[in-house]
């Protein structure tokens, strides 16, 4: 799967939790980037505001956690983390 699919599926995601949530804007999302993850912060962050446009995310903070583990399960994953909702 190319980033932008995963990325679309990754803005679902969390547009879901906000809705959830009676959210009306989305001020922070908090991902940890697994320690084999092919994908770096600037990437993701480009590929985050592509697919946030016209969206409560659009705008957002992004905060990273670098995983360092490459022997977690998640090491090759995103893990979304955290959002500050508003």
């Amino acid at each position: 799967m190319t980033m932008t699919p995963m990325m679309n599926e990754f803005v679902n995601a969390v547009e879901q939790i906000a809705a959830a949530n009676h959210a009306h804007h989305i001020d922070v999302v908090t991902v940890e980037l697994g320690a084999k993850c092919n994908v770096t912060p600037f990437y993701f962050h480009e590929q985050f505001c592509k697919a946030t446009r016209n969206t409560i995310l659009e705008g957002a903070e992004l905060h990273f956690i670098m995983a360092t583990d490459e022997t977690d399960e998640h090491a090759e994953d995103i893990v979304l983390w955290g959002l500050e909702i508003v």
